[in-house]
């Protein structure tokens, strides 16, 4: 991650905007006294909020949790493929 001060970032808006939009590349921007700030493209912003979804989802985090433990081979593979899918069909009756 790039960092720079109000300063300069002020004074070289479009070119950071550009690297950080092209690139995905944060960039710190440093307060003169404190109050720093990260930078963001929108996409990696969406993303980000995404990834807070999905990480508070207890049930889909269960999920993901069990499908690493049998890539793992920490849990036993599904016999069925009705099995890897039960908790769905549970939701649709």
């Amino acid at each position: 991650m790039k960092t720079t001060n109000v300063k300069d970032y002020r004074a070289s808006l479009a070119g950071y905007h550009r690297s950080i939009v092209q690139d995905n590349d944060p960039l710190l921007v440093t307060g003169p006294k404190g109050g720093d700030v990260v930078v963001i493209s929108r996409e990696d912003f969406e993303n980000l909020e995404l990834c807070l979804k999905i990480s508070r989802d207890k049930i889909l985090m269960s999920g993901i949790e069990a499908a690493q433990k049998r890539l793992n081979g920490n849990l036993a593979p599904f016999a069925k493929m009705e099995e890897a899918f039960a908790d769905l069909i549970k939701l649709e009756h």
